[in-house]
């Protein structure tokens, strides 16, 4: 990349700084799409929850022709730098698409009389990870991350060239995907698409290790009466065992499963304050 160009990109404070020249084991979580922030980001928060209610009705209904139509075109997009690895280093054939989907599908009816939403989806079930899940959200709102890098260009007069290809995007209001003639931006014959701050984490909100980290354990911990798990200290003062309560509760899925089986409200409310944002220092 031509160093004035990176430069000035570096010094762009409403986007994601990432090494452009490299992925990034960061990922785009769903959840953390800010509607207040801008209009685009209202947009692209309402249009993944549409998304994402398509979904689970089909789940609900055991409509898989459905998904198989929501998955027809989703494809990894490089152009946002994200994920484990660069498309280069990856075997043929493991880029993120349709399959994913219909994986996701296949694992939440699994688990069918444990779910009531797509957060519930994204926690409890198999083979669901950041990385699908930010491969998802990029191929649903790349309009919007196309309309927000568009604006950062012009904001801050980047030499980025415009390059124009046909793209299939997914119409949330038609239920179908739509091919389209679309101006993209690209570095070095590249596609490059900006990503608003705040979007990405190591980690996904609505993932089983952030909810038992979050929830599960700290509840564990601090109601010691459910398992008697303690230890005595040399004064005589009683305190949770941390050890043995992360041997009979340990990370894993099924640990979170079962806490939301035993502990409905406690999960509820938690889940509606990730939902509301309440995580945001």
């Amino acid at each position: 990349m031509d160093k004035e160009l990176k430069d000035k990109i570096e010094k762009i404070q409403e986007i994601v700084q990432l090494d452009f020249e490299h992925d990034n084991k960061l990922f785009i979580d769903p959840y953390r799409i800010d509607e207040q922030r801008s209009e685009i980001l209202k947009k692209a928060k309402e249009k993944i929850l549409k998304y994402f209610d398509l979904f689970f009705y089909s789940v609900e209904h055991n409509l898989r022709d459905n998904v198989e139509k929501m998955g027809e075109h989703l494809h990894e997009i490089n152009a946002t730098k994200l994920g484990y690895s660069s498309r280069e280093n990856r075997p043929k054939g493991k880029g993120f698409c349709q399959r994913d989907l219909l994986v996701i599908f296949d694992e939440a009816i699994k688990i069918k009389d444990y779910i009531e939403d797509m957060p519930d989806i994204l926690v409890l079930a198999e083979n669901v990870g950041p990385d699908k899940v930010s491969d998802l959200t990029t191929n649903i709102i790349y309009e919007e991350l196309l309309e927000f890098t568009m604006e950062i260009i012009a904001k801050y007069n980047l030499n980025i060239e415009l390059t124009n290809k046909r793209k299939w995007i997914f119409d949330v209001d038609e239920k179908e995907w739509q091919r389209k003639e679309i101006l993209v931006p690209c570095i070095e014959n590249e596609e490059i698409l900006f990503i608003p701050d705040k979007l990405v984490s190591s980690y996904e909100i609505f993932s089983y290790q952030n909810v038992y980290k979050q929830l599960v354990y700290p509840f564990y911990k601090t109601n010691t009466a459910i398992h008697g798990l303690i230890r005595l200290l040399k004064n005589g003062e009683k305190r949770p065992d941390c050890g043995k309560i992360k041997a009979k509760y340990p990370l894993r899925r099924d640990t979170v499963k079962e806490f939301k089986k035993e502990h409905p409200d406690e999960y509820k409310k938690y889940k509606e304050e990730m939902k509301n944002d309440h995580w945001r220092q």
